[in-house]
């Protein structure tokens, strides 16, 4: 069973309150899904929070949820148990990408998704090629909210927030995101085409880390004047040997990279 995500507008419904979805997303339930009529299944919103929903028709197709706090501990399992199980508890990973041409960039928003992104924020950079107004920027926010939306229905992530686009200076001088509480240090890496340092990414994320931030350039990658500006804020350059990588295709390694080091982090510690 594949988790249901919920709008904004859904979820702040009483518990109980028949809801009717759009089209496209009853199409998902009762076609992609094959659901019928009294199927309980999960949902979750934007920020991971989990419901029970109940398919209360199918013609027209009319939900009612509830949240998890409102069910009984079997209801909850019975519901939940289906899904993939979510592993060890990571830092927040912070995505910084810059905006690519076509439909790569929504190729990169799909993919960042499914590979545990909490928070991604689309950058403009001197190199990138779409440059758009205010209004062409939430209008393109919210063809990438219905793709995050997607992907998670998809991979069962726990849920991943999408920032409006802003530019790189703006991102580096006013971080959107507020300083995470507690222990740990902060991660901030820039992937860049040339090994300019010798730091790796063990060495990196070795120790406790409360936040993981990972910068990703445009074809052509960052300019040398973006790169100071990220080395001035105390973020470390990072560079894959190897292969030269599209920009579309070095965000997914960077991030799969991450997440496979953090997962594994206990065992690699062992050995050295």
């Amino acid at each position: 069973m594949r988790t249901f995500v919920l709008d904004d507008s859904e979820t702040k419904l009483a518990s109980g309150k028949r809801f009717s979805p759009a089209p496209e997303r009853a199409h998902y339930l009762l076609r992609v899904l094959r659901l019928s009529q009294g199927a309980v299944f999960p949902g979750q919103d934007s920020r991971g929070k989990r419901y029970l929903i109940t398919l209360e028709s199918e013609t027209p197709c009319t939900l009612s949820l509830r949240r998890e706090e409102e069910a009984s501990a079997r209801e909850v399992e019975a519901c939940f148990r289906e899904l993939p199980e979510q592993g060890p508890d990571f830092p927040p990973i912070i995505f910084y990408q810059a905006i690519l041409k076509g439909k790569k960039m929504d190729q990169v928003i799909r993919q960042a998704t499914e590979a545990g992104a909490d928070f991604i924020i689309p950058v403009l950079t001197d190199r990138s090629v779409p440059q758009f107004t205010p209004g062409e920027a939430e209008k393109k926010q919210k063809r990438w909210e219905i793709i995050v939306r997607e992907a998670i229905q998809q991979s069962g992530a726990t849920g991943t927030t999408l920032l409006l686009p802003r530019s790189l200076k703006k991102v580096i001088e006013d971080p959107p995101m507020p300083r995470p509480q507690g222990g740990g240090r902060e991660v901030k890496l820039f992937f860049h085409e040339r090994p300019i340092a010798n730091g790796s990414l063990h060495g990196y994320l070795s120790g406790e880390i409360s936040s993981i931030t990972a910068a990703v350039g445009p074809e052509g990658g960052f300019s040398p004047k973006e790169s100071e500006m990220f080395l001035q804020a105390g973020f470390c350059p990072l560079f894959f040997s190897g292969n030269i990588l599209r920009a579309e295709t070095a965000a997914i390694y960077g991030l799969a990279a991450i997440r496979a080091l953090v997962a594994e982090r206990d065992i690699w510690r062992l050995v050295q």
